[in-house]
């Protein structure tokens, strides 16, 4: 942001290192106006995708919540009363010095063995932006991945996660969904919350090449959030690493619904029906473990992948297709996301499915002992 503003030259460019050592000493405020007009619903969220690093949130001058964590996603709830009145309030979110958040946790932990004279264990936040064998020092503070308001009724998608396999020739999708109620919906005649309905939808083409489509539903109780749909795909095409085969894909839809078929909430992606099995013992005398896609042992021809910029910010799906192509072009079949960098976006996963690349992804956690004392114990917690 300083940079294109024009206040401080590009850090990785020529020897500006130097000129940007004091942006993660600093604290920093940023604002805007959000519109938080309901619209008829009954819940208005202020999403945060990512926020780097340790945060104050405030609507009107209201504290509506604090972070520490550069890993997580947050979201809170935007309905604060606050003294403005009207459908517009000012958000405010102030970042405080990683240093600063770092030197708290230390003092608390004790001194840890570690390669660098920086404080990385001491904090939720990307390893390398304090500096590594291979990169520069430039440490961060502000959103680093969207903000947004969302408003819904009802109930909502919380999360879903989709684990595939393949038994016996049919592809199994496992969509372990959970949701979450607006606590504010319509009650029925027995003074009850109403059951939601989740329907998947998986889409494709067979071995044969003929058009398929399977779906299953699942009924949620008002007492239950949580629940595994399976979908069944006869004769699936199945997904292999670079090298061994093809990449077929197919389509999901994730639909929260009502009872009377009301769309609540949608989720679409895109997957690749394979069983993978990993041996970590494979003769008992310590040789590296196996790997095994569809039944077959792969040969691993993989690379290590650090953030493609100390400033993660800048990265998009052009520069993820170009850099990840590139690996594909050498005969890479795997990529092992680094320790000291990030979870990585929905981007990345999805064009290492599309290239055929298997991902291997490290804790956030690299070339040092690391504190078990809160907070960083519940954090590393609620990134898992």
């Amino acid at each position: 942001d300083l940079e294109r503003e024009g206040l401080l030259p590009d850090p990785t460019f020529h020897l500006n290192e130097q000129a940007a050592k004091w942006v993660g000493r600093a604290d920093w405020a940023y604002r805007r106006t959000v519109d938080v007009d309901p619209r008829g619903h009954e819940r208005v969220d202020l999403v945060c995708d990512g926020l780097d690093t340790v945060a104050e949130l405030s609507l009107d001058g209201v504290v509506v919540g604090t972070t520490r964590n550069m890993h997580r996603r947050y979201r809170f709830d935007a309905r604060v009363q606050t003294g403005s009145g009207g459908t517009t309030k000012d958000l405010e979110i102030l970042f405080e010095s990683p240093y600063r958040e770092a030197g708290r946790v230390a003092a608390k932990a004790g001194s840890m063995p570690g390669p660098y004279d920086e404080p990385f264990p001491y904090i939720r936040k990307m390893a390398s932006n304090f500096g590594w064998d291979w990169g520069l020092t430039a440490v961060t503070s502000g959103p680093w991945r969207p903000v947004a308001i969302e408003r819904w009724s009802t109930a909502r998608l919380r999360e879903v996660r989709p684990l595939v396999d393949v038994e016996a020739g049919e592809g199994v999708l496992d969509a372990h969904i959970t949701v979450e109620r607006s606590g504010m919906n319509d009650l029925d005649q027995d003074g009850e919350d109403d059951d939601l309905v989740l329907v998947v939808t998986v889409s494709g083409e067979t071995e044969d090449g003929a058009t398929t489509r399977q779906r299953s539903r699942a009924q949620l109780t008002p007492k239950d959030d949580e629940t595994v749909v399976t979908v069944r795909v006869p004769e699936a095409r199945r997904w292999w690493p670079r090298g061994y085969g093809a990449q077929p894909q197919y389509d999901v839809v994730v639909e929260l619904q009502t009872v009377d078929g009301e769309v609540l909430d949608r989720d679409t992606f895109r997957t690749g029906f394979r069983s993978t099995r990993i041996e970590t013992q494979v003769d008992g005398i310590g040789r590296p473990f196996a790997v095994h896609v569809n039944g077959t042992l792969v040969d691993v021809r993989g690379v290590n992948w650090i953030p493609d910029d100390v400033i993660v910010s800048r990265v998009d799906r052009a520069r993820l297709e170009s850099r990840l192509g590139a690996a594909a072009s050498l005969g890479t079949n795997l990529v092992r996301v680094w320790g000291g960098g990030v979870y990585e976006s929905r981007d990345f996963y999805e064009v290492c499915d599309e290239l055929g690349l298997l991902v291997w992804q490290d804790f956030p956690f690299a070339c040092s002992a690391y504190p078990e004392v809160e907070p960083i114990r519940s954090e590393v917690i609620a990134e898992a």
